[in-house]
């Protein structure tokens, strides 16, 4: 079981952590995500595409229709891509294959499938202290 740290903030009460995603070219690219356990799938921005390697589900974009207070439909590329979580003090996970929607947005959500499934996720916003223990 790998251990992530996550980033803590409480206005707003948020967690990030660093994900890397596999590149076109070599190597992988750095991006910041917030872990958000609302979001079914991790979100990218669609210009993320031009330098990440991605195999496509589908081949035109799909449309996905949001519940909750936002209630928004937005279209996405639904992607498979390959990435690894990181810490600031440098801990790693494997490099795991996860379900991605390429999407208009300039923020990047770290979703359930694929990576918080597997993940027990401890939040402890008080002291700011807060960690994903991943199963490899």
């Amino acid at each position: 079981m790998t251990r992530i740290i996550l980033r803590v903030y409480q206005n707003p009460a948020e967690a990030e952590v660093f994900i890397n995603i596999r590149r076109k070219s070599e190597g992988f690219n750095k991006q910041t995500a917030k872990v958000d356990t609302g979001a079914a799938i991790t979100v990218l921005p669609i210009q993320l595409m031009s330098d990440v390697e991605y195999h496509l589900v589908h081949e035109q974009p799909i449309r996905i229709h949001q519940a909750g207070i936002a209630q928004q439909d937005f279209q996405a590329y639904e992607a498979k891509v390959t990435l690894f979580l990181e810490d600031t003090f440098g801990a790693e996970t494997k490099p795991y294959e996860v379900t991605v929607w390429f999407a208009s947005t300039r923020e990047i959500l770290l979703g359930v499938e694929d990576i918080l499934d597997r993940a027990i996720l401890h939040l402890d916003m008080p002291n700011q202290s807060d960690c994903i223990d991943l199963n490899d």
